[in-house]
């Protein structure tokens, strides 16, 4: 007889997709059967900024200072993401950054001829990047934000496993190298002994 039969499994959540992209905008990764790590900042020049604003459905022209507060904003989510489990004072700081940015940002909801809703935000483009961040997150799971434990990969990821055991943004590359990093490892004690 199974006994987890009237048990409803916890939802997983939902993958944060913004949150997710701006905080591994600018981190460095190796993908695999490539000796050389790669980046990719879209938040150093103005054209890459819009593009990928525009992509996540921000519209809007993105000038220096709104750079700038992006930056800002995704600094902030990265001490944020860091800060989950420990809840220090950096984890309060980036926090309440976040939650004075998307404090900015009007949502309109309006209700189309075809019966759906539709979200419209207004106001600075960080503050709207941050609306979108904070929606997000709270809609996820904040125990399942990890990052990746292969120590030269700092990609930040949604664990969507059942039991939250996942250590690897992915398993090709990080979750191999790291097997045979640690094989490797073996084999060397085993023959010092």
């Amino acid at each position: 007889m199974n006994k987890d039969r009237g048990r409803v499994p916890m939802p997983l959540g939902i993958a944060p997709p913004t949150v997710l992209a701006l905080a591994n905008a600018g981190k460095r990764y190796r993908p695999s059967h490539q000796t050389i790590a790669t980046s990719s900042d879209p938040f150093t020049n103005l054209q890459a900024t819009q593009e990928l604003l525009r992509s996540w459905g921000i519209e809007g022209l993105v000038g220096e200072t709104d750079l700038e507060e992006v930056q800002e904003v995704q600094k902030a989510l990265q001490s944020f993401i860091v800060g989950c489990e420990r809840h220090d004072h950096q984890f309060r700081n980036a926090l309440e950054t976040l939650n004075q940015f998307a404090a900015r940002c009007h949502w309109t909801h309006r209700l189309s001829e075809a019966g759906t809703l539709v979200e419209k935000l207004s106001g600075s483009i960080a503050a709207m990047v941050a609306a979108r961040c904070v929606t997000e997150l709270s809609r996820s799971d904040l125990t399942r934000l990890k990052t990746c434990c292969w120590p030269p990969c700092e990609l930040v990821f949604y664990d969507t496993t059942r039991n939250r055991s996942a250590k690897w943004h992915a398993e090709n590359p990080c979750g191999w190298r790291a097997r045979a990093a640690r094989s490797r490892s073996n084999e060397r004690h085993k023959v010092k002994e």
